[in-house]
């Protein structure tokens, strides 16, 4: 049900990931990281794995196709560094223009770590014609304050630029 929900995004650079997350009915918020300066690998995971043992759900937007994926890798393997899951999220988003290939990322149901809530496909945004992104769908509601990545993807950032995109991770979540 909704009292248990957690709306989370990705971020995922060469040399960081980062993991935000924020209770739907409660002031609570996470942030993880994967980087050169800290790993939260095993954070996460016990993490993740307490929403699941609690009922919890987890939200987001294409978080089937793309952010759930990257994150099943991880808790496969238990701990990772950011390019392991930097190297999954590309592999993803190079699938996406194959019709085909672009199942093979996709985690059934029954093999997911965490129940999965996806905005993108409840509100069937997922089809090619009404296909669009969460900055235009931030928009169309009136968020206040539109932001898009803070480095061009595939950057290597540097610390103080890894604390910009988790406040930028975190900002996402809280729409």
């Amino acid at each position: 049900s909704a009292v248990n929900d957690y709306i989370y995004d990705i971020e995922t650079y060469p040399n960081v990931f980062t993991l935000a997350v924020e209770h739907a009915n409660a002031p609570l918020r996470w942030c993880f990281e994967i980087s050169d300066f800290r790993n939260d690998s095993r954070d996460i995971c016990v993490f993740l794995r307490s929403v699941a043992d609690r009922g919890g759900r987890l939200v987001g937007f294409n978080n089937v196709g793309f952010d759930y994926p990257v994150i099943h890798t991880l808790m496969l393997m238990g701990v990772s560094d950011a390019k392991t899951l930097y190297d999954k999220a590309q592999a993803i988003f190079t699938s996406q223009d194959d019709g085909e290939e672009k199942w093979n990322h996709q985690v059934k149901p029954s093999d997911r770590y965490v129940e999965q809530v996806d905005l993108f496909k409840i509100h069937h945004f997922d089809n090619k014609a009404r296909a669009t992104s969460l900055k235009v769908l931030e928009f169309n509601m009136r968020a206040d304050n539109i932001e898009d990545l803070p480095f061009p993807v595939g950057t290597e950032l540097n610390q103080g630029q890894v604390e910009v995109l988790k406040r930028y991770n975190q900002h996402d979540v809280a729409q």
